[in-house]
């Protein structure tokens, strides 16, 4: 997942349970009937590329765009929706994704009705297309995706436990880009960096990323990459790359860029997720934007936490921007991409925000809403997408007001279709069951809770991480974590966790509870207490405590953790990091109060 995703649900994982992040959206046995005739009338119509001039009325009847007009007669029996002083728009485009779970509902709600995919299980995309090519994801966005990435052993997305075959000679690429096109991959996403000191991860070599390069051509499909350095763009569009899935921080010559741009390269920046990255606070604002608020599902309002602390370093995103303002100067193609679900970003709703940091790195509102519409449907060469003409999908989005003078007037949405039929607004969530004050545990007799569920270890580890954790009861009947905290992982932690059921699937309601307590002694550090809401792919609510040697008792209210919905809460964890070194914690009477 493409820079780096988030998947703090490996904590104690039983087994298969990171394929969570990988699950398949759920999906209609059938394709639903088409609703009968809709006339949007007195409507602003934005068709892709240009404001057309006149209030037109829209007709959609069967999935489609029956016709559009300024002065078009409606039949009898055409539902009507008077759209004076509101915008409509092709259903927007994300086009750099991870999907999981039911995020292409929550996609749905937010305008965006595709979703391009850049690194997924390849056995979820044969029922993703199923539904994309019968109609019948009406109440979330299609998908089309890259299935899984090309990468050396050791490489940039083999850290997730997901099964990846991997490369390591040019002699291997067309065999593994035909597996991938069998798979039912629409592209070929590559993952290639030029060596550098203390590199983290392996790549591939530049003769195997050129034979990758040259494969997919041969049968037809695009070549993406995912090349964070300035020198592996470079190389990796000499061999004849048609897109970039991020845009390098580094500054970018203006020989490479005008060169890209005689090809017809496209770029797509993902501004969201270098934004979050560097500590900025879009993401925030989406997530408590009034607009907005009463359509993110606990999944959205998750990954839309800001992280505590920048993971890239100072002036990164303004770089970026740089590159892009240079990259729209000269021409280039600028596609809207969000890489959600990484933290501080949400599948839908992240994309309003990263529209507006387009427009902060030059595009007209204009030019941003055609880098979610128009320009990804051409650049992926998808002509039923992206715009709004007679016999077009009915994929639309009616907002209020006029997003091509202020790109704001997106997140504003009164309705979205999908071929044709209304997308429900409404969030169904799970709803936990209701806790009272509750000791739940004392381990006296082992690492049981009060839940039927023992303490587990959890670190870093399965996110590529070093930090290791040990966890033991003692003769004296505590809880003792003891280990170490490494660099390594974007986050490090290390410590213990509790799930409130084996499988991972109870969840808790502690709306009536005021607080976590528990006794603590140890290593004078700094310590956090993790709370995991219902999803686990986003980053936990967090709360720091102190310790010394001495036991002391630690009191932690549930209002000391904005981000998390406390009516479901799935897990929690006390752990070191992400600040390196050797630590020892004992814990004693965890209750609920």
């Amino acid at each position: 997942m493409s820079l780096r995703v988030s998947t703090f649900s490996v904590l104690a994982l039983p087994a298969g349970f990171l394929g969570l992040l990988f699950a398949l959206p759920g999906a209609p046995a059938a394709a639903p009937k088409a609703a009968d005739a809709i006339a949007i009338t007195n409507v602003s119509v934005f068709d892709g590329e240009a404001l057309l001039p006149a209030p037109q009325t829209v007709m959609i009847r069967g999935g489609k765009i029956e016709a559009m007009a300024a002065n078009l007669p409606i039949p009898k029996d055409a539902q009507r929706i008077d759209g004076k002083g509101d915008t409509l728009l092709p259903g927007l485009i994300d086009a750099h994704t991870h999907i999981y779970g039911d995020v292409l509902k929550d996609a749905a709600r937010f305008g965006v009705t595709l979703e391009l995919d850049m690194f997924t299980a390849p056995q979820s995309l044969r029922a993703l297309q199923a539904g994309r090519e019968d109609g019948s994801n009406v109440d979330r966005a299609d998908v089309y995706s890259a299935g899984m990435l090309a990468t050396a052993p050791g490489g940039h997305g083999t850290e997730y436990g997901v099964p990846i075959e991997t490369l390591t000679k040019p002699d291997q690429a067309q065999g593994w880009v035909d597996r991938r096109i069998a798979e039912g991959s629409d592209w070929i996403k590559i993952v290639y960096e030029r060596p550098r000191p203390n590199e983290r991860y392996a790549t591939i070599d530049q003769p195997t990323m050129a034979a990758l390069v040259a494969a997919a051509h041969a049968r037809g499909k695009l070549a993406l990459a995912h090349a964070l350095g300035a020198g592996a763009a470079q190389d990796f569009l000499a061999a004849g790359g048609d897109g970039l899935v991020h845009v390098p921080v580094e500054p970018l010559p203006t020989e490479m860029i005008e060169r890209a741009k005689a090809r017809g390269v496209f770029v797509i920046p993902t501004l969201s997720v270098q934004e979050a990255f560097a500590g900025g606070t879009q993401g925030g604002e989406v997530l408590m934007s009034p607009d907005s608020r009463a359509r993110l599902s606990r999944t959205q309002k998750s990954t839309l936490a800001v992280p505590d602390r920048p993971y890239f370093p100072a002036g990164s995103l303004e770089g970026a921007q740089a590159n892009v303002r240079a990259m729209h100067g000269a021409g280039m193609v600028i596609l809207a991409g969000t890489d959600a679900p990484n933290p501080g970003t949400a599948h839908g709703a992240s994309l309003h925000a990263e529209l507006r940091l387009l427009t902060a790195a030059g595009l007209t509102p204009i030019e941003a809403l055609r880098a979610a519409t128009s320009a990804p449907a051409d650049a992926f060469k998808l002509s039923a997408r992206g715009r709004i003409k007679a016999g077009g999908q009915a994929d639309l989005v009616l907002v209020s007001g006029d997003p091509t003078k202020d790109i704001s007037a997106t997140q504003r949405i009164k309705a979205v279709w999908r071929n044709g039929l209304s997308v429900p607004m409404q969030i169904v969530q799970a709803q936990g069951v209701a806790l009272a004050p509750m000791a739940v545990s004392d381990f006296q007799s082992g690492l049981a809770s009060a839940f039927g569920v023992d303490w587990h270890p959890t670190t870093d580890a399965m996110i590529g991480g070093n930090s290791t954790a040990k966890v033991i009861r003692t003769p004296d009947g505590n809880l003792r974590l003891s280990g170490e905290v490494k660099p390594g992982a974007f986050t490090a932690w290390a410590g213990a966790s509790l799930a409130f059921s084996e499988d991972w699937s109870a969840l808790k309601d502690v709306r009536g509870l005021s607080a976590i307590v528990f006794r603590a002694r140890g290593t004078p550090a700094s310590f956090r207490l993790m709370a995991f809401g219902e999803n686990l792919s986003g980053i936990p609510a967090e709360a720091r405590f102190q310790i010394g040697p001495e036991w002391r008792e630690v009191r932690i209210a549930w209002s000391a953790l904005p981000s998390l919905d406390p009516s479901a809460l799935r897990a929690i964890a006390l752990a070191a990091g992400p600040e390196a070194g050797r630590y020892e914690l004992e814990i004693d009477d965890v209750r609920f109060e």
